[in-house]
């Protein structure tokens, strides 16, 4: 190769690059990647400066929801996330990377531990209430037990409520689907005056079931649930921001029976099964004792922020919080009665 043609093949070069160079210059902005803020280091930053495996699902991305949200509906799009479902909450468990906890006890604490606005929530049965009003939800993979606590060793779950709004806002949303379920949910914020802003919301759900009991009538596996969750947030001065939060929870579930699908083997299953049908499609139940999961839950949390030396913040979070949990279920699946014998 003689040096003209390295002249030419070097000016070539330069051009090209300078095209590509104007071609990104004249994308407009509305083009550009909107940059993600997520908390997963207990202060809010970009995600690109986060050194931990952060998933984040946005206020647009969890409204494909629908009306409520609930923690064991977002596995579908977040990777390594599985929610295993138990009896009840008290026995259902979150696991990420093949890490969970799975117990029959109410004492026993997650591997998982679930966060919300700042405060953990201690029992793994805690995680599975509805959830309404959602900024973001950032999944957390790994141990996270320097930041989270001992309860965090498969990971977080990290739920961000949303503020109170800067100017009036609300809206109210309602649903009704196949088989009588009924979903329902509003929110209502907006400023009280310079200093003192609120947001309140309030949801409510119910649902027959879809499963059907032959021996009572009933129908099973269905929910009725309501909530309300206030947020206040004063800011006296410039560098201090209050932040308090309340909220209660009440649920009765008539969850969950177990399903018996397989063929009778011997006389006594057969006796079990009654004349239900069998196979991959069972959809009813021949029980004495109707399944139930109920309980409420309840709490009320204090946050400080107070800013100090220009761009730093101490901040305080003080919380109570109170879980119920009820569980019946029939334990040997069928119409016979410890009590009264086999009917």
């Amino acid at each position: 190769m003689t040096e003209k043609s390295k002249t030419k093949w070097a000016s070539g070069a330069s051009a090209a690059a300078l095209a590509v160079a104007i071609g990104f210059a004249a994308v407009p902005a509305a083009a550009q990647v909107e940059e993600i803020i997520v908390s997963a280091q207990k202060r809010e930053e970009s995600l690109l400066r986060v050194p931990v495996a952060v998933t984040t699902l946005g206020a647009g991305q969890l409204e494909t929801f629908g009306n409520l949200i609930d923690i064991q509906r977002i596995q579908a799009l977040i990777p390594s996330l599985n929610f295993r479902r138990g009896s009840g909450n008290r026995e259902s468990a979150l696991v990420l990377r093949g890490i969970g906890t799975i117990s029959f006890s109410i004492a026993a604490e997650p591997a998982v531990a679930t966060v919300i606005d700042g405060v953990v929530l201690s029992r793994s049965g805690q995680a599975f209430n509805e959830l309404a009003d959602i900024a973001r939800i950032e999944v957390l993979r790994g141990p996270q037990g320097t930041l989270f606590g001992k309860n965090a060793s498969g990971g977080v779950i990290n739920i961000i409520s949303k503020k109170p709004a800067d100017s009036p806002e609300a809206y109210m949303e309602a649903s009704y689907f196949k088989g009588d379920e009924v979903r329902v949910k509003g929110s209502l914020s907006g400023p009280i005056s310079d200093a003192l802003k609120y947001r309140l919301n309030a949801f409510f759900g119910s649902f027959d079931g879809y499963i059907d009991n032959v021996l009572l009538n009933k129908r099973s596996h269905g929910y009725d649930r309501a909530g309300v969750r206030g947020m206040f947030e004063w800011s006296p001065t410039n560098t201090l921001t209050l932040t308090l939060i309340g909220d209660w929870m009440e649920r009765n579930d008539n969850c969950c029976a177990d399903l018996l699908s397989g063929p009778p083997a011997d006389a006594l299953n057969a006796l079990v099964l009654g004349g239900v049908s069998r196979g991959i499609e069972t959809r009813a139940i021949n029980q004495d004792q109707p399944a139930n999961n109920s309980g409420d839950a309840y709490g009320l949390q204090l946050n400080g922020d107070l800013r100090v030396f220009g761009d730093h913040t101490i901040t305080s979070i003080s919380a109570f919080r109170v879980w119920e949990d009820d569980l019946l279920f029939d334990l040997d699946f069928g119409p016979n009665s410890a009590v009264s014998g086999p009917l």
